[in-house]
């Protein structure tokens, strides 16, 4: 993850690229632990809860991640898009 300041107006956003837990602990609680430790680590870098951004792979687990993040109050925000080699 990083923090930076928001191309359009300035304000400090956090962008996650990837995050990863173990097969074994997909279904507890470790996903949600480690999410909030990022949410954490970004206030602590000044980041309000609005600018802290979560990324997913299109086609990979669309709705477990779906529902873990709107369950989390994130919502999609937009979508990128790139080619083939």
């Amino acid at each position: 993850a990083m923090v930076a300041p928001d191309i359009y107006d300035g304000r400090l956003i956090a962008t996650e690229f990837f995050w990863f837990t173990r097969p074994g602990y997909r279904r507890g609680v470790q996903p949600v632990r480690l999410i909030r430790a990022y949410e954490a680590w970004a206030e602590g870098k000044g980041v309000k809860p609005t600018d802290v951004r979560m990324a997913s792979i299109d086609g990979v687990n669309d709705e477990q991640i779906g529902r873990l993040y709107r369950a989390l109050g994130y919502r999609p925000l937009e979508r990128q898009w790139g080619k083939e080699a």
